[in-house]
């Protein structure tokens, strides 16, 4: 936690935004008082060069910030942290576009913002709450559920702030630790969050639980046991690293590794790091024999034609589920017109020399173009080039454009450096791809664009609450998943059971306001006159007529247990192990099948089969957090969906809505 005090001082490279070089005791500000409750939190803010006045003597401390600000200001205490140094520069089109296209490729940005648009709390403190990763964000307050009294557990953003209260960045704004999340953030709770969260000397301790949390006086005795352990006992480590090779096509090509330390017997498990928007890794399984001693300190693999397989390492665990990963290798697989070209190179240097022949070589070109399809959010579409002439191996590097950026330039796409990619996403939007082929002398070519266009399966949104007003009826509320809404437009609420409602959305309203319509992204609440309010529950799911999800309580998805260290189990889980599933606003119950003997903390397993408590709309890449009395122990995303969706039938009861009144006029949000 130390660290990123010291890391403190550096964030003034990039936020020029706040960039100001004089200290506090050179500033006084007329409007900064000692006696507010910001003021400590402004001066320090200053002497540490973040922030700086508005005018001469002026610091302005209830105007807002946007979108955009609160961006940058998340970046660069990222980049500060996990690399510890600031290289972010200002964008060309738009000047935040470097921070936000930083912000979504790791994870701290997940939705679309209007940038310029002034920041509302929980909005700035969802973004502020990934800045850093959660060893910088350890608890230090009992904040239990529901304990901050305009801030429920069933909100969408209810995760990051309970963070930050745990965290002490965030105290609240009276006596009872009201959060405010729908008003907008002002400079000065922007000055206390930072220097909370760049000093963790400087946060806040408080309880909202009945108790206090007393985890510190504990530790003394935790360490006890490790302070009786034999010191001759070595931790697992790696002693040989494997090393790249480069072999001939047809040939077999072998990785190596070699541990020491730990607790034998130890287990191997070779595999491959993509990243794509995240990194993602993916085990080598051994079937067929094609890809020899998977499991094993050693991993073969041959391959029919030119290329190469990069960032593969071997995760090895041992006795007592401690892990280490390799450095990553690379194997290539040349032809053998590249080998007939070295022999004669070699036996030419040999010989005297005479005159040179001119020869005549094809120009590095693309061979195959990519082809752009269309596919099913949460699936996958993969994308291939070919290339001829130039000087074999080729490299490849693949690029993509992505929807949020404003100026034309492209970004790599970590580790897809081979012939073929695999991409994917869980949101409906067109995505650019190409890809940039160097052959052995430096040559390169770049393959035409072609675009892969993800549709969603139709409206979908998962109730969050319910509640009746009088005279006008039942409203319910939750955040669209997929697709959009429109005043009047018909609906069908799916209950638990499967059964599905029809109704009419006769009014929508966001933010207090009323809007004709809404898409994924907004949460609403959707006025449904002809249901009664207790023929719907939290976690039902409303989707329309033409929606195309399939509602079942069978899926297929990949398996990630957290680690004993990250919070996870102590033990592997076998087949028929129970646990609670949480999507959005609800959880159920979900009894777990495993394709081999069982699955070790901090391991992933594809194919997995989960059979889930209530029959409800599914999709791929919908993504469970799992949990077991309250904590997480795994992510579970559904990558097949068994039992195909059934249209309502005519027996569905029908709508007894009234029609929609007239009312104010209003701007949709987007």
């Amino acid at each position: 936690m130390k660290r990123i005090t010291s890391l403190f001082l550096a964030l003034v490279m990039c936020i020029t935004a706040f960039a100001f070089t004089a200290s506090a005791a050179e500033i006084k500000f007329n409007d900064v008082k000692e006696t507010d409750w910001f003021y400590g939190d402004v001066m320090s803010a200053v002497d540490m060069g973040l922030i700086n006045g508005k005018g001469e003597g002026v610091y302005a401390p209830n105007d807002n910030l946007i979108y955009a600000e609160a961006a940058k200001l998340a970046a660069c205490m990222h980049q500060l942290y996990m690399e510890g140094v600031v290289t972010l520069k200002n964008g060309t089109a738009n000047w935040y576009d470097t921070y936000v296209d930083y912000c979504v490729d790791n994870g701290i940005i997940t939705k679309e913002y209007n940038y310029n648009e002034k920041a509302t709390r929980a909005g700035y403190m969802v973004i502020f709450a990934h800045a850093l990763p959660d060893e910088a964000l350890k608890a230090v307050n009992n904040v239990p559920d529901n304990s901050i009294p305009d801030v429920p557990t069933s909100s969408a953003y209810s995760p990051e702030v309970y963070k930050l209260y745990r965290a002490g960045i965030l105290q609240g704004s009276d006596e009872i630790h009201s959060c405010k999340p729908h008003e907008n953030i002002k400079r000065s709770e922007v000055a206390a969050i930072l220097s909370r969260m760049m000093d963790d000397t400087k946060r806040v301790k408080f309880s909202t639980g009945k108790e206090e949390q007393k985890p510190e006086e504990q530790k003394p005795e935790e360490q006890k046991p490790e302070e009786q352990k034999p010191e001759e006992t070595k931790p697992l480590a790696i002693k040989t690293q494997p090393v790249s090779v480069m072999v001939n096509v047809g040939e077999t090509a072998e990785l190596k590794v070699e541990v020491e330390g730990g607790k034998e017997p130890y287990t191997y498990q070779w595999q491959k790091t993509v990243t794509i928007t995240k990194s993602v890794t993916s085990d080598f399984v051994d079937e067929e024999g094609k890809y020899e001693g998977a499991k094993t300190d050693t991993f073969k693999i041959t391959l029919a034609s030119a290329g190469s397989i990069k960032a593969i390492s071997c995760k090895i665990t041992d006795a007592e589920g401690n892990t280490v990963t390799s450095e990553v290798a690379t194997l290539t697989f040349v032809g053998e017109e590249e080998n007939k070209e070295t022999e004669e190179d070699s036996s030419a240097s040999a010989r005297p020399s005479s005159p040179t022949k001119p020869t005549t070589s094809i120009a590095l070109a693309i061979k195959t173009q990519p082809e752009g399809t269309t596919v099913k959010t949460g699936e996958s579409a993969t994308l291939s080039v070919t290339a001829e002439g130039g000087k074999a191996p080729y490299t490849y590097q693949w690029e993509y454009y992505a929807r949020y950026k404003k100026s034309a330039s492209w970004s790599k796409i970590d580790s897809a450096t081979e012939n073929e990619v695999s991409v994917s996403q869980v949101s409906a939007g067109n995505v650019k791809y190409r890809c940039v082929i160097t052959d052995a002398e430096g040559a390169s070519v770049t393959s035409e664009e072609c675009t892969v266009t993800w549709e969603d399966n139709g409206f979908l949104m998962y109730v969050e609450d319910v509640f009746s007003i009088q005279g006008r009826g039942t409203v319910l509320t939750g955040k669209i998943t997929y697709g959009e809404i429109k005043t009047n437009d018909t609906v069908y609420i799916v209950s638990a059971d499967g059964t599905k409602t029809e109704a009419v959305v006769t009014a929508i309203e966001m933010f207090n306001k009323i809007i004709d319509e809404a898409s994924a992204g907004d949460n609403v609440g959707l006025l449904v006159p002809s249901v009664e309010k207790t023929a719907v529950a939290r976690g039902n799911a409303l989707i329309k007529a033409d929606s195309d999800y399939k509602i079942t309580t069978t899926v297929i998805g990949t398996l990630t247990l957290l680690s004993k260290s990250d919070g996870g189990l102590s033990s592997k889980i076998e087949s028929g192990y129970q646990a609670q599933f949480y999507y959005a606003s609800y959880d159920e119950t979900g009894t777990i099948t495993l394709p081999a003997e069982g699955l070790e903390p901090g391991a992933t397993l594809e194919d997995v089969k989960v059979v889930l408590k209530d029959k409800l709309p599914r999709f791929l890449g919908q993504t469970f957090e799992i949990k077991i009395a309250g904590r997480k122990i795994g992510i579970f995303t559904v990558t097949e969906v068994k039992s195909l969706f059934t249209r309502p039938s005519t027996t569905t009861r029908p709508s007894t809505a009234r029609p929609s009144t007239t009312r104010p006029s209003a701007t949709p949000t987007t």
